[in-house]
């Protein structure tokens, strides 16, 4: 579970970590004048976005995925042809 957590962590640190540079970046600049203690609160409330998405990407994979494969197979030996299709279709008119 470990490897899945840094995984997990791993992920959203790549996902916030563009967008941390761009505004870092902007706030080098004389177009925005961020205090360092502005600063220092986005550093500290990105870090606790990267945990958050982090863990919640891993509560994701570790309840609903599980579930999720459970409810097809349970669906494919059930073998009734009209609740797949129901589901297909569904599912294609979502997308």
């Amino acid at each position: 579970m470990r490897k899945a957590l840094l995984s997990k962590l791993k992920e959203a640190l790549l996902s916030v970590m563009p967008v941390s540079v761009i505004v870092l970046l902007i706030a080098g600049t004389p177009l925005v004048d961020l205090t360092g203690r502005e600063l220092w609160v986005f550093g500290l409330s990105s870090l606790f976005l990267i945990i958050g998405i982090g863990l919640f990407n891993l509560g994701a994979d570790m309840a609903m995925t599980p579930m999720g494969q459970h409810m097809g197979e349970g669906l494919t030996k059930s073998k009734r042809v009209w609740i797949l299709l129901s589901v297909c279709l569904m599912r294609k008119n979502m997308s």
